[in-house]
């Protein structure tokens, strides 16, 4: 599936600079990433790749697994997105990575700016949940989506395993349950992250 995804990406930025990788959590989008990273930079040998974050544990995974993968780290550069934004700074990029592409859209402004300086390059989303949490849309942000696989694919397949879910009965504003009391309630026994 992950060969499938990157060679789908490819035939998609054919027809768009912009396009959102989506795949659920534990498919591997960072791997997805940095092959689409590794491949342009191979083919386009004066593109430079930026990788935007809004954590620093992800910026720190980003730039590990960037040098796991061989990319020469001279044109490739990961940061969080809330430094740039502040210091007003855009960088030089041929292709830019929206790590967490969710986080953009019309209804994160400073994020959104950010991301529609970089209209001229080649722009990358990932993200497990192509809609905000807020409820608001991605915008035009990206002209294309492509989806890895899903989770039902990936569970059938074995990269997955099988959850046992607990939730509430009906919609509910805010969190459902204190974490703390929940995990004491269902988890007591079971090592937590």
């Amino acid at each position: 599936y992950q060969t499938r995804a990157v060679e789908a990406v490819k035939e998609a930025f054919r027809g768009e600079r912009s396009v959102c990788l989506v795949a659920p959590t534990g498919a591997g989008k960072k791997v997805l990433g940095l092959e689409v990273v590794a491949r342009t930079l191979t083919r386009y040998q004066s593109v430079y790749a930026l990788w935007v974050c809004h954590r620093v544990e992800l910026v720190e995974q980003a730039r590990a697994r960037a040098i796991s993968f061989g990319i020469d780290m001279d044109r490739f550069r990961a940061a969080a997105v809330q430094g740039y934004v502040a210091r007003g700074e855009v960088p030089n990029a041929g292709l830019l990575v929206l790590d967490e592409a969710h986080r953009y859209g019309p209804g994160a402004p400073e994020f959104n700016a950010f991301a529609e300086k970089y209209r001229a390059c080649w722009r990358l989303g990932l993200t497990a949940t192509p809609q905000r949490a807020d409820g608001t849309p991605l915008g035009d942000l990206f002209g294309a989506m492509v989806v890895a696989a899903t989770h039902s694919e990936l569970r059938r397949d074995g990269h997955l395993v099988r959850c046992r879910t607990i939730r509430p009965d009906g919609p509910l504003a805010g969190l459902a349950q204190d974490p703390a009391t929940a995990i004491a309630a269902h988890a007591a026994d079971r090592r937590c992250f």
